[in-house]
């Protein structure tokens, strides 16, 4: 009898050891804190914490809008290990909400992966009056923050990325001018957006916003291949002189 009871307590308690992965996606860059501590010390739009354990964790979350820094909490406890999917998207109240996607079997190549960490604090924040629980979808007020901040966390790889994730070309178009208000660039830089665009139109359109912030504007000359059509460089030739 004390055996089977030593049986049912380790089974009881195995969950708790268990491992899981949380990957988190999201539309718009982000920081995020387990437990209090800071995970990722960079601003990115999607992030792989590997290693964590079934018991509850508090998630905090600040969010990086072209507006807003959106900062949420969260308690979240994964009963199953294995992968666990979240996604960073608003509803069609146009509120940022943290959604489960459900566990994955596979998780694609290339990108940012970390173990938990427990270094770095977490900045102390005022929790909102409620905290969700685990199987709701999380909504929260919007904090008016500063352009400049939201631009100091968001590196051009960073936005970058965004861009190369985004669907619709007129919002690729308005990520990349957004951060191109706040920083110079680099040829190599306007090259790399240009390839991320689609259509030669935007590509234009690009061009001639930022070609007085072009740190190294001498070469711009280079970045003709960028464009499918004659009429398009002949049109982006006429506009670099």
């Amino acid at each position: 009898m004390h055996r089977l009871l030593f049986i049912c307590s380790l089974l009881y308690t195995f969950p708790s050891f268990a491992q899981v992965n949380l990957w988190v996606e999201s539309q718009w860059p982000f920081k995020i804190g387990i437990d209090g501590y800071v995970q990722n010390t960079e601003a990115v739009s999607e992030l792989i914490l590997r290693k964590l354990d079934t018991n509850e964790h508090v998630i905090s979350i600040d969010l990086y809008t072209r507006e807003d820094t959106i900062k949420m909490f969260r308690k979240l406890r994964l009963g199953e290990s294995g992968n666990h999917k979240y996604v960073l998207t608003q509803n069609f109240k146009r509120k940022h909400q943290l959604r489960y996607r459900g566990p994955q079997s596979e998780i694609p190549p290339g990108i940012i992966s970390m173990k938990l960490q427990k270094v770095l604090p977490w900045p102390k924040e005022v929790p909102p009056k409620t905290i969700l629980a685990s199987t709701g979808d999380m909504e929260t007020p919007r904090e008016k923050t500063p352009k400049a901040i939201i631009d100091t966390n968001a590196s051009f790889a960073t936005v970058l990325f965004d861009i190369q994730r985004t669907e619709y070309e007129f919002e690729k178009l308005k990520k990349a001018m957004a951060y191109t208000k706040e920083h110079e660039l680099t040829t190599n830089e306007v090259r790399l957006v240009l390839k991320a665009l689609e259509y030669d139109l935007t590509r234009i359109q690009f061009i001639k916003a930022v070609k007085e912030k072009i740190i190294d504007s001498k070469k711009l000359s280079e970045l003709q291949d960028c464009f499918d059509y004659d009429v398009s460089k002949s049109q982006f030739k006429k506009l670099i002189k």
